[in-house]
């Protein structure tokens, strides 16, 4: 009687972890609505995120509207504006995730990127307006703060076109975290910096899925592999 207890115990254990760890994570205002601004030197961000400015730079923009920038939103009124910058500095959001990333569960999350033509801006080191206008990539990361890059979930291709489009990609933590972090980069390999932009909106759900299914649908994802990124060393 006391090893069928036992068992039972331990049946429900294993039933609450599988149940804690396929939760889907809904992220706090994923269309990324806030007043339309541009970015300040202390830093801003849609309603729910926190800006991740580096030192002395300004926030991202909330857009349409600001240095020549008029791509309509995906989804609802406003959409976040990022840069990247020839001094290399480059602009990011981050949140805080109502349910934690579980460690080696796969999941999936649909963001919609575009790049403006347009964005005339003023350089850190003039007080002209010049063109951020060269492709960037999307980089989402995981960790335990606000901010933190404790592990590159993975990277978008090259965005250079002006219309929307949806990018899938599919995200594997290496252990709980209970941050995410959408960050502009440069294209890489890239000899010096450069001034690019990057539009984000729409933001899916995470959710979780099966490891058959992660590897099953591989190819399909946006995820691109470069050196810097990889996914968890023998999940595959």
């Amino acid at each position: 009687m006391k090893y069928l207890s036992t068992l039972i115990l331990l049946l429900i254990s294993n039933i609450l972890i599988i149940a804690q760890n396929s939760k889907t994570i809904v992220l706090e205002n994923p269309s990324l609505e806030s007043i339309r601004r541009a970015g300040i030197s202390n830093g801003m961000a849609p309603n729910g995120w926190l800006d991740c400015s580096m030192s002395n730079q300004t926030s991202v923009d909330l857009q349409p509207g600001y240095f020549e920038v008029n791509t309509p939103p995906k989804d609802g009124e406003s959409y976040v504006g990022m840069i990247v910058r020839e001094n290399d500095t480059y602009e990011a959001i981050t949140q805080k995730m109502e349910n934690e990333f579980q460690g080696l569960q796969a999941y999936r999350v649909t963001v919609h990127l575009a790049k403006s033509n347009n964005y005339n801006s003023l350089t850190p080191n003039s007080k002209e307006f010049q063109n951020f206008n060269k492709a960037c990539v999307l980089r989402i990361y995981a960790g335990n703060e606000f901010c933190s890059k404790a592990q590159l979930l993975s990277i978008s291709p090259p965005i250079d076109h002006e219309e929307w489009k949806s990018y899938e990609f599919l995200l594997i933590p290496k252990e709980n975290y209970s941050h995410i972090t959408f960050e502009a980069f440069y294209v890489v390999p890239t000899l010096v910096p450069y001034k690019g932009n990057l539009l984000m909106d729409d933001v899916s759900n995470i959710e979780p899925i099966s490891k058959k299914e992660a590897k099953e649908r591989l190819n399909n994802f946006s995820n691109v592999r470069v050196a810097a990124f990889e996914y968890p060393e023998g999940y595959f």
